[in-house]
């Protein structure tokens, strides 16, 4: 069973991670066959692999992110959190960001599932320039 240290530890890695624009650290904290749910209407990444070249793509367009843990709940294996923060693009502009992940933590603290709970809009049209 993972305890509630194993995910808070997951969780702030997570963080650390996306607001180090490291693909590579994000995706070692998954699951070899971890799923994440996206933008509604896209498909899900399947796979550690998957899920990193996903953040590859995302990060290639930022030159920052300030991102952190507002608010963190945990029951059994889940966790939810409320996040906020700011991301900046590589071109310049920045915006703010806000929303809910929910994660599946495993027995042995990796990231099983993800899924978002944010409006991408305003971050999409950013990195469209």
């Amino acid at each position: 069973m993972v305890t509630q240290e194993q995910i808070r530890q997951a969780v702030t890695a997570y963080f650390a991670g996306n607001n180090a624009l490291d693909a590579d650290a994000i995706g070692a904290l998954f699951t070899l066959d971890a799923r994440m749910e996206r933008v509604p209407g896209t498909s899900p990444a399947t796979g550690r692999a998957a899920i990193r070249h996903v953040y590859a793509q995302l990060f290639a367009g930022l030159a920052e992110a300030r991102v952190t843990a507002v608010h963190t709940l945990i029951a059994g294996n889940g966790v939810a959190v409320y996040y906020r923060g700011e991301l900046t693009a590589r071109r310049g502009g920045a915006v703010a960001v806000e929303g809910i992940d929910t994660f599946e933590i495993d027995a042995e603290g990796q990231i099983a599932a993800i899924c978002f709970y944010w409006d991408p809009t305003p971050l999409a049209a950013l990195l469209r320039g």
